[in-house]
């Protein structure tokens, strides 16, 4: 499948840069300049959602750089950027955690709350880490390194490692560290105990006045809009279904996999929200409500990875590929 492919070659590409080989970085900004292609051109029709497991993914960093570089560049279209740093935006959030794989992976592959405060210290210095690494590779521009080198301070000064705050830290660093925390916690190492979109973006804006960028924080929750990819929602028809698409064109009208019991979870039926005018999203349903086989047949047990569609029919095509 061609998402599929792309994590594969994200992976080579971390691994490669991890490793000194310049083909990593040209291989990440061929990426990274496609995307911005579409975006900035507004030739993006929706932001999809693909399901992964943990058979899929031999390591979930993979996933979080690919999602904080899409949806870093979906946040910077709400602040009209220009091209070249919608380029930062996605360059940086493909690249920002590069130095955690310089850090024993016992340590990467642990959550920020299981650890004691000497981890907690060590694993601070992926920041510093991945600037030596990236330093080997001249050229990348100034934005890039400011949002990486900036992507754990808060705007009150509790981040790390300089503690940075209020407006030493640029647009692009604001939007970047928003974003970060969304895809972190959203997708944490255990799908089992990872919060739900809806749940993220109530916690994000309750720290929007603290934390983060109040402004960021809207620009986040208006390019997912109230129903995120990943949420359960209850439909008019008294239907159950997977948000898995936001439309870039009419937010409120996202792709959703119906649960359906009597169809093949692995062709299961999709509603086109924008396509039929009759159906519509009346709330979405907290996890705790739902039946284990309505779990199950939703893959809620899954990790959630973003792509860039110029087409709707996209979901199709990596179904049927």
């Amino acid at each position: 499948m061609l998402y599929r492919q792309t994590v594969a070659e994200s992976s080579q590409a971390l691994n490669d840069i991890k490793n000194g080989s310049e083909s990593g970085l040209v291989a990440a900004k061929q990426m990274i300049h496609g995307l911005t292609e579409i975006l900035v051109s507004d030739n993006a029709s929706s932001a999809m959602g693909s399901l992964l497991g943990a058979q899929e993914l031999d390591d979930l960093s993979v996933l979080h750089a690919m999602n904080v570089a899409v949806l870093s560049m979906l946040v910077g279209r709400q602040f009209d950027l220009g091209h070249e740093a919608m380029h930062a935006l996605g360059t940086a959030g493909f690249l920002h955690d590069i130095g955690e794989q310089a850090l024993p992976p016992d340590l990467r592959h642990r959550s920020w709350a299981s650890m004691n405060t000497e981890d907690q210290k060590a694993f601070q210095q992926h920041v510093d880490l991945g600037l030596n690494m990236l330093a080997q590779f001249p050229g990348l521009p100034d934005d890039v390194l400011s949002i990486i080198r900036n992507h754990h301070e808060r705007v009150d000064g509790s981040g790390y490692p300089a503690r940075r705050w209020g407006d030493q830290l640029s647009l692009l660093s604001r939007i970047h560290a928003v974003v970060d925390e969304y895809e972190s916690l959203v997708n944490t190492p255990d799908p089992l105990t990872t919060m739900t979109p809806t749940e993220t973006l109530s916690k994000l804006y309750t720290n929007a006045k603290t934390k983060f960028s109040e402004e960021v924080v809207v620009g986040l929750i208006q390019t997912l809009s109230v129903y995120p990819p990943g949420t359960v929602v209850a439909l008019t028809d008294h239907s159950v279904g997977l948000v898995v698409s936001i439309n870039l064109h009419s937010r409120m009208r996202p792709l959703i996999v119906l649960y359906d019991p009597t169809v093949n979870q692995a062709n299961p039926h999709i509603a086109d929200l924008s396509k039929d005018p009759t159906l519509s999203i009346v709330r979405s349903i907290p996890r705790s409500e739902l039946s284990q086989e309505t779990s199950d047949y939703l893959n809620l047990t899954k990790w959630t990875g973003f792509f860039i569609s110029s087409s709707l029919k996209t979901l199709e095509e990596d179904r049927a590929a």
